[in-house]
């Protein structure tokens, strides 16, 4: 099963945790199967932990587009299926964003619902040293690269920052 890391606000983290947020909105999706875990990393901006603190599984991604306009994507409740243009109704509130605030994500791009399930927050939170990222082989041939061979022959070196918005990872 893959895994991701996904950086988080802290005041979105907070309303995952107390289970008010169900879905994650995203630009992209993953590009693996499903389900796959997802660690949620409490980004320091606005006093966060800068630590992973819960992790999910995510066994749903819905794509959106807004197509003509974000008012048809939040207003009609449009939804692509199979590249086709379908009416539903899209709970938005389950987003913990306001109307706005989607129009304003979706104005340039498709969105991604990521659908939470099997909600695990940690007793105690973890470091991004914990996990590891597979390197590319540019990042690979730099100098002074700390790195581990994993099981499947790929090199991975540990997380020192946080991903801007989400990466693959492996938890050691």
């Amino acid at each position: 099963m893959k895994e991701i890391m996904l950086s988080i606000q802290p005041k979105l983290v907070e309303k995952i945790l107390n289970y008010e947020k169900t879905i994650e909105i995203r630009k992209t999706k993953p590009k693996c199967e499903l389900p796959c875990k997802v660690y949620i990393y409490e980004t320091k901006k606005e006093n966060g932990k800068g630590k992973v603190v819960a992790e999910f599984t995510l066994n749903k991604v819905e794509q959106y587009g807004y197509y003509y306009s974000p008012l048809m994507f939040i207003d009609n409740h449009f939804k692509v299926v199979d590249n086709e243009i379908t009416n539903i109704k899209f709970d938005y509130k389950n987003t913990c964003l306001t109307k706005e605030e989607l129009r304003a994500y979706a104005m340039k791009y498709e969105v991604y619902a990521w659908h939470i399930d099997n909600l695990k927050i940690y007793d105690k939170s973890k470091e991004l040293n914990n996990f590891y990222k597979e390197l590319s082989y540019k990042e690979f041939m730099k100098p002074n690269c700390n790195t581990v061979l994993n099981s499947n022959g790929n090199f991975y070196s540990p997380l020192k920052n946080a991903p801007q918005s989400w990466c693959y990872v492996e938890e050691v």
